[in-house]
């Protein structure tokens, strides 16, 4: 499953594609979030390939936010393009 993890101390996005990991960097005002300089590890797996090819398509239109019932949302044009539920805590 795809992951995201924000940095806010140095505004760096990271997380895992599905398969690749991927990181970059990422600008807020208000609800607005821009993601860029995205770039990913270059393995193939198989299955999963179409998963992370549609994520990383997807992340890089991201134009806003929304924390909705305890998920995140990533829009583009007030439209859902990934949710996110927050990861469980590890003991």
């Amino acid at each position: 499953k795809p992951t995201i993890n924000f940095l806010d101390t140095d505004n760096k996005v990271h997380g895992l594609g599905g398969c690749n990991t991927y990181g970059g960097k990422y600008e807020l005002n208000g609800s607005q979030l821009k993601m860029t300089d995205i770039l990913s590890t270059m393995m193939a797996c198989i299955p999963g390939m179409e998963t992370e090819n549609q994520f990383m398509s997807s992340i890089n239109k991201v134009t806003e936010y929304e924390i909705k019932d305890g998920l995140l949302l990533l829009k583009q044009n007030n439209t859902v393009l990934l949710t996110f539920k927050p990861a469980k805590a590890k003991d």
